[in-house]
């Protein structure tokens, strides 16, 4: 699951500063050498390497860590140096080294909505941080909600099996909230960290925003971006510098069910009573299907007398 991308070498021997290594190793770095007595030849080797544990990886997708008494090829970062003393082109000395790395993904993904009133939502994300290497691996945590324009975090906060948790500022820094700094995840391990949102998208005239929900995709159905629904996304940075390598998005949308109602004609009838026609209509401004009831209450005057009532819908996505 470990692919060499490039390898050089440098070196403190006179007249060989070192130089690029093609291909994937075994790699003669030096050739009959003159050593003299006391000194030390000093080879520095540097490989980038990469590892995947996807189904796109060349390996079995599963990381096999160096075994602690005897570590053997295809184990980790099982390598060998070899040292041939008398020109036989067969190896006499070998050295070898098993080092393990870690190997950090991330997955953030929605837990729950919760529509608390017309215009207000609870919130629940969860973001899990798993180790799949061999060897404890070092992060930092941030999460960026990039929302619709007319979606406002009214509260925020978050708790974790690796945090100490608490409550996060609704203004979001430029980089997101940061919700681990200097993190530590054992091979095999899962670092959680739920986030709850308190939410209220407001479509009114004169609100924050353009007034007009933008549901996830609307740009390109296949790539939801930024300002578009419920838009955010999690990430973990591995250098310090909290601009994150490995990252997982999230857009999701937000129902928003109103109502009108509309007399729409009075009829009288010949024996003095009034037939009133009435029109409800139902619709939804979010991107997301919502679910309602509906009632209606007739408070008229105390000398007005409901003599027949019946109602009618068309159950559909439109009303003329």
């Amino acid at each position: 699951d470990i692919v060499i991308q490039a390898a050089f070498y440098t070196t403190n021997i006179l007249g060989k500063g070192g130089s690029a290594l093609l291909g994937t190793g075994p790699w003669t770095l030096v050739s009959n050498q003159l050593i003299g007595p006391g000194f030390m030849h000093v080879v520095y080797l540097t490989v980038n390497v990469r590892m995947r544990l996807d189904s796109g990886s060349p390996g079995d997708q599963h990381y096999s860590a160096c075994s602690e008494s005897l570590p053997t090829s295809g184990q980790g970062l099982f390598n060998r140096a070899l040292l041939d003393i008398d020109g036989d082109n067969s190896y006499d000395l070998a050295d070898t080294s098993c080092t393990d790395i870690p190997f950090l993904e991330i997955e953030k993904s929605l837990r729950r909505i919760q529509q608390t009133s017309v215009r207000n939502y609870q919130i629940e994300y969860l973001v899990t941080v798993s180790n799949r290497g061999g060897a404890n691996g070092t992060y930092n945590l941030v999460d960026r909600p990039s929302f619709d324009d007319d979606v406002a975090i009214l509260q925020a906060s978050y708790a974790s099996n690796a945090a100490a948790g608490g409550a996060l500022p609704t203004l979001i820094p430029v980089n997101g909230w940061v919700l681990a700094n200097n993190a530590s995840v054992s091979p095999g391990s899962i670092d959680s960290f739920r986030i709850f949102l308190s939410l209220e998208m407001d479509l009114s005239a004169g609100s924050t925003g353009d007034n007009a929900y933008r549901k996830c995709g609307t740009g390109n159905p296949l790539v939801p971006r930024i300002g578009e629904g419920l838009f955010n996304y999690a990430g973990i940075d591995l250098t310090g510098d909290f601009r994150p390598e490995k990252r997982d998005t999230t857009c999701d949308d937000l129902p928003q069910v109103h109502h009108e109602k509309t007399l729409l004609s009075q009829t009288h009838r010949p024996d003095g009573s009034i037939d009133l026609l009435y029109l409800v209509r139902a619709f939804n401004l979010g991107g997301a299907a919502g679910t309602y009831t509906l009632h209606d209450f007739p408070l008229f005057e105390d000398d007005a007398v409901i003599r027949e009532a019946t109602y009618s819908t068309n159950n559909g996505p439109n009303l003329p």
